[in-house]
């Protein structure tokens, strides 16, 4: 029978068209890569992975993204209300989020790593936390995320320190100014070697020992000069790690390599040249159990 012609030569059309924008992206691709930078780029920013088969490799650090005011706890002593009233009003409402440069990353996984003690500031505060980090099951990015499909898109866990300039920070909040400055420079987001989320997984799963189930906690802990400072149990978030990552995705697309701060429990304290700080996400049992397994550790001294 008789061909459609006018729809033949439109999809031909097309067709065509979409071959030259590949050919042209290609051409423009191959242009960039030939042409020499000005300057060495930066990074890329990695983290250290342990997974199961106990082979190491290398996380690339996307972008920072740090949540606030996570613990009612820590709310309560930085806002100076009952702790109570500071849950219900942060649970009623969304996570909001700031983010930190990824030249702000400091691996500090072996012991006592030096870091510089940051400038223009006289009070500087730790703020120990849970990081979670983003897989590569989210292809280019992915929004409007369920909570369900969140938990999914889990690469791993690390332990961190959020060091804040707290003096700046206030100073910006008086004035309703950014927190830029208070929160965003060199080494201001300290990292422990990363673990895999199903090694999380597992170690969380109720142990079955004579017929008894035994449940985990994962708990945060932070010592300044051995010295216990803060301590506090994931559970106590107000919202849950796969809420975050559920409500992040609804402001913009997550990415593979997109590394989330959950907050901090109370305890926060000024830090001082000279201090050595570590940190620890651990499994205790929550029958009493003093058996506890370390996952994730970061340490460094401060000059």
């Amino acid at each position: 029978g008789d061909l459609p012609w006018p729809r033949v030569r439109a999809g031909m059309r097309r067709s065509l068209h979409r071959t030259a924008v590949c050919l042209l992206s290609t051409a423009r691709t191959r242009a960039l890569s030939d042409e020499a930078l000005c300057f060495s780029a930066p990074g890329p920013y990695v983290v250290p992975v342990v997974s199961p088969a106990a082979a190491r490799s290398s996380y690339p650090v996307r972008r920072i993204f740090c949540v606030g005011r996570n613990y009612a706890d820590h709310a309560q002593e930085m806002q100076k209300m009952d702790a109570r009233v500071t849950r219900e009003i942060a649970a009623a409402s969304e996570p909001f989020f700031f983010a930190k440069h990824p030249e702000c990353l400091a691996v500090c996984a072996a012991k006592d790593a030096p870091l510089e003690f940051p400038p223009m500031t006289n009070d500087l505060h730790h703020e120990v936390e849970l990081v979670v980090a983003l897989g590569p099951s989210l292809g280019e990015g992915r929004s409007n995320l369920s909570i369900e499909e969140a938990h999914e898109h889990i690469f791993g866990y690390a332990v961190g320190v959020d060091l804040t300039r707290r003096d700046l920070q206030a100073a910006a909040k008086a004035s309703r100014k950014p927190w830029h400055c208070g929160k965003d420079f060199d080494g201001a987001a300290v990292i422990g070697e990363m673990v895999t989320a199903d090694m999380v997984d597992a170690a969380t799963a109720s142990d079955e020992t004579e017929k008894q189930a035994t449940s985990r906690v994962l708990l945060l802990q932070l010592r300044v000069n051995g010295e216990l400072r803060q301590s506090g149990p994931t559970s106590a978030m107000i919202h849950s790690v796969p809420q975050l990552i559920a409500s992040l995705s609804r402001y913009q697309r997550v990415k593979p390599g997109d590394l989330i701060y959950t907050g901090t429990p109370a305890g926060v304290s000024r830090l001082q040249i000279g201090d050595r700080v570590s940190a620890s996400a651990e499994l205790h049992a929550q029958n009493g159990e003093a058996k506890k397994q370390v996952l994730s550790t970061c340490s460094f001294a401060l000059r």
